[in-house]
């Protein structure tokens, strides 16, 4: 597949997003100055975060990682979870299963220090957020782990396709 962002690579290699602390706006500025490209791994981030690393990032070319918002565990699911919690002695709370993927994506499309891409995890874009992020001028990547998401995807109008199995 070609792209703005992938045809402007000398370098072959992309520095995945890592989420959980590993990949820093100093590692995301480190990949663009070496010629390849990364993304900020803000998906479980709070928001006063998400801004922060969006300002340190002025002047470098990145993309910004997000988790898309999933369904609550069933009562099933629920129930089998509380039952480890309780023989673990773990107290269960609250987890909120948007990842604030609205309020992220909003920010990243009004702020000053747009990414190149933005870049989806465990489920893509609408068509109606494609849109938008298309009209702002930036690239909308999907990670995809099923050839249904990847037709999903594609059909949706996605840039590019990450194949993780």
């Amino acid at each position: 597949m070609s792209t703005r962002v992938i045809d402007s690579f000398p370098s072959p290699v992309i520095v995945a997003p890592m989420a959980g602390g590993p990949t820093t706006p100093a590692l995301v500025r480190a990949a663009d100055a070496a010629g390849s490209f990364s993304a900020l791994a803000l998906g479980t981030s709070p928001m006063n975060v998400v801004a922060q690393q969006l300002d340190a990032m002025e002047g470098a070319r990145f993309g910004l990682n997000l988790f898309h918002p999933q369904p609550p565990l069933t009562k099933d699911l629920w129930a089998a979870a509380q039952t480890i919690s309780d023989e673990e002695g773990v107290v269960l709370g609250h987890v909120d299963y948007t990842f604030g993927w609205h309020e992220k994506l909003a920010l990243a499309l009004a702020h000053d220090n747009r990414p190149a891409v933005i870049w989806s995890m465990f489920g893509t874009f609408s068509d109606e957020e494609i849109q938008r992020i298309h009209e702002a001028g930036i690239e909308a990547w999907t990670t995809v782990t099923t050839a249904a998401d990847a037709l999903v995807a594609a059909r949706r109008g996605v840039d590019v396709l990450c194949v993780q199995g």
